[in-house]
């Protein structure tokens, strides 16, 4: 996982199908968090929030498609995997309904 103000999008691009996780905070909330470099940070996942070891709490978003990815260990390909039943009807029914393509 990697904390920033911001990322490019390439970068962010690359790390998610690298399966990095990118966690955006706004500059003040960033500054705060990092004032005291030895203190440590806990990542809930499941929450999507970021926790000091004195306890400040930073809520940070994640679409919910990649949450569930990361929830469930899955990359691009996986994800899509993981609606392979839903995929084959979809094609079973086209091919039914579409004779020609």
């Amino acid at each position: 996982m990697v904390v920033a103000e911001s990322f490019a999008d390439i970068f962010h691009g690359n790390a998610v199908r690298n399966r990095l996780l990118t966690v955006t905070l706004p500059g003040e909330l960033f500054d705060m968090a990092g004032a005291n470099r030895h203190q440590s940070l806990t990542v809930d996942l499941r929450e999507q929030v970021l926790v000091t070891g004195i306890g400040a709490s930073y809520p940070f978003p994640i679409a919910a498609s990649r949450h569930e990815q990361i929830m469930l260990g899955l990359d691009e390909i996986g994800g899509t995997l993981a609606h392979a039943d839903t995929i084959r009807q979809f094609e079973h029914h086209r091919l039914l309904a579409e004779r020609w393509v």
